[in-house]
This record gives structure tokens, sequence and C-alpha cells, in this order.
């Protein structure tokens, strides 16, 4: 064997120009933040040349270890649908509908707790995912996790759990007495509801991880039809990361008229939308001729997607800034406002890098005298580029 040094692996790290997928694995080169870079088998390729054997592969995770570094084993799994942030069960809406499925027959999955983290042990949250049960190695491995919304078959990102550690049904039996000990299995139960007939038998428990290590997303995120590593809608599969997967972390405007092609509420997982009445489609469609014939069909776009997964009903591109439209459908004008401004300022400055010129809120009623006078203030007190759109019911623009 060569004698290894950092340098000769940052060299190679260096030297190798994309991912090659007959090298992955499983475990994988990262980065600083535990993101994938490389197959660990590709870069020892490169490393130890004639003398290179994919059959060494712990070896080789050992020598890069000692090296420090960060070698990590990346894992792929789905967990059911949960429209409470996998911290309470959430119903049987969206589940599998699947006959066979634990889920469709208990009215819940297990996973419905899994990040539960306000219930800790020895600075361990306890949780099950389905797909961990056929895990049996003791290595720790960082999952990255996917959903379906049964109801609409739309596949979303949750998040990622770093350091996972397998627990055994030997290991798992003090925990589920301190769970009874402390009331939490009794409260699971009672959250269940009229969701279920309750936990049968004994809580599931199959994996620990430190709460710190949970990396959920604030939104989830819709995967791509193409995505390779979700092809799959098995429960009892832990697959390894296939390629690095990327989610959009740049705004990127796009011309044009689109509809959503579903209607979910914000319960089922819409990335944005707490109601779709049958007026908005046509307030959308409206107000799109309208700007198109302001400002050119080049530069009006509507669902734009934004870097956290949510959908801007219409924008308008000047030069490298861009206006944001927010339509709500609501009588009621300061509810509106409330609503649409909320939504308008988290596209502008959450985790994004657009550059806004001015937002607009888009109704179907006229803008009383206190909605104007509050729009006023938000503009000249806090330099809140904010204003109103009305679309009336003969689908004529009045601008505020």
């Amino acid at each position: 064997m060569i004698h290894l040094t950092k340098k000769i692996i940052l060299d190679a790290i260096k030297n190798t120009a994309s991912v090659d997928n007959s090298f992955i694995s499983g475990w994988w080169i990262c980065n600083g933040d535990n993101t994938a870079l490389l197959p660990l088998l590709q870069v020892a390729r490169i490393v130890y040349g004639e003398e290179f054997d994919p059959s060494d592969e712990l070896d080789y995770i050992d020598a890069f270890k000692k090296l420090k570094i960060n070698v990590r084993l990346k894992k792929i799994a789905r967990i059911c649908w949960n429209t409470n942030g996998w911290i309470y069960p959430s119903g049987q809406i969206g589940k599998s509908k699947n006959k066979d499925s634990y889920e469709y027959n208990h009215g819940f999955g297990h996973e419905e707790w899994l990040f539960d983290i306000a219930k800790t042990i020895g600075g361990y949250h306890y949780g099950h995912i389905q797909a961990v049960a056929s895990y049996s190695k003791k290595s720790p491995f960082d999952i990255s996790l996917f959903t379906i919304n049964d109801k609409t078959k739309q596949r979303y990102w949750v998040g990622e759990i770093l350091d996972v550690e397998r627990v055994s049904n030997e290991d798992a039996t003090p925990i589920l007495s301190e769970y009874k000990k402390k009331g939490w299995y009794a409260e699971m139960q009672e959250q269940l509801g009229e969701y279920s007939k309750g936990i049968s038998n004994e809580l599931e428990v199959n994996l620990r991880y430190r709460p710190e290590n949970l990396r959920k997303f604030d939104i989830l995120k819709p995967v791509d039809r193409n995505e390779p590593n979700v092809k799959t809608s098995y429960y009892t599969s832990l697959y390894n990361l296939k390629t690095i997967f990327k989610l959009e972390d740049h705004f990127v405007f796009q011309p044009g008229f689109r509809t959503e092609e579903t209607e979910i509420d914000a319960k089922g997982g819409s990335p944005h939308r707490s109601h779709i009445s049958k007026r908005h489609p046509d307030i959308q469609k409206a107000l799109y001729h309208y700007l198109v014939n302001e400002y050119g069909k080049k530069n009006v776009g509507t669902e734009i997607r934004t870097p956290i997964g949510t959908e801007i009903d219409i924008v308008t591109k000047h030069g490298d800034e861009y206006d944001l439209y927010e339509i709500k459908t609501t009588s009621d004008i300061r509810l509106c406002i409330r609503e649409a401004l909320s939504q308008l300022l988290e596209y502008g400055l959450y985790h994004t890098d657009i550059k806004v010129r001015n937002y607009h809120i888009v109704g179907s009623i006229v803008l009383t005298n206190d909605a104007q006078n509050y729009l006023r203030t938000l503009r000249n007190k806090y330099s809140i580029p904010i204003d109103y759109i009305q679309v009336d019911a003969e689908n004529k623009v009045h601008k505020y």
C-alpha cells in the first residue's frame, strides 16, 4: 500500500471533475457541512491506482477517517405522510392506500413522532423508521427522508438526520419503559384520538439520534419526477444515496403562464396555499394578461418556484429586480392583507437571493381607507415597498 497522506487525498478530490455513479456504494466524501461531495470509492480509485480493490472499502474508510477526511454513510428512506411536522399524528388524509401497509391497517405510522425532539433520554431522541428495521450494521449513518402524499401522489423531501444509530429490540425495551414512566406513552396514545384504536402492542423504536442532528426543511420540497434517488414507493427498503441531489437554492425567473398542477391545502402539504378558490385562477389570468400588456410577455411569469419550494402567484422582471404578486380571494380586506403580506415577505427575504423591487397584494375587493392607511404606514415608516391591486368581478384591474 502507498504511504497515505491527507494531501494525496485532497489532491485526488481536487482533480476529480464529476461524480462517477459506478463507484457509488453509500459511503461518501463530504463537504464541511456534511453534504455529499464524491463517492469514497471513486476517490480511493485515484489515490490507490493499480492497488485499488473495491472489496477493501472498509480499509479505505478507516484510512481516510484517520486522516480526518469527512467520510459518511448516506442513506435514503420513505416515511409516512404527516401534516403536523412529524411531532404528533395527523390522521389518515394523505396516508398510503396500500392495504398491506401498516398505516392503512392501523390508521397511523410509527414515524408520526419522529421529530418530537422534546422527548429525549440521555441526550438522544428515539424513533422509528420502517426501512431501518432492515439495517443490521453498527455504523451510524445519515438518512435523507422523503414522503408521499397519497392523495396527490406528489413526493417531497422532508430533510435529513445525521449520525443515526440503529437501536436493537433488546436496547429498545428500557426506552419503552422510560416512555411509560414519564407519561409519554399515554400521551402518544391520546394523540391518536379518533385516528386509530391506539398502539396495539408496544411502541416501536429502532433508531436514535441527537436533536441537534435533525435538519428538517421548514417547508417540504417537491421531488423532481426525474430525481434518481427516489424511484421507489417502498417503506421497507433503506437505500444508498445514488447520486448527489441538489435542491435549487437560487431564484430562477421563468416567463409564461402556468397554473398549479394540484390543489392541495396547507394541511395537505402545499408549499404555500391556505386556500385556493375558484376565483383565484380567474384573477391570476386576468392580472397576467394585464401585466403582459404593461411589461411584455418575456417579463411576466406565474407560479415561480422559490428556493424553499414555495411558488409565487405572479412575478414581473425589471432588469435584475422583481415585483412579487400574491393573490387572496377572501372578502375581508384585513385578512387579505394579513395572509398575503406574510407570504410576500417570506418569498422575498427567507433564504433567497431575489432582489425585490415591490410587493403587491392582489384581491377581489375594494381597499378600505383604514387598509390604505395601514399600507401607507408600512411604506413610509418601515420602508416596505407594498401596495394593493384589485381585480374586480369583471376582471378589471385597479391599482391603488
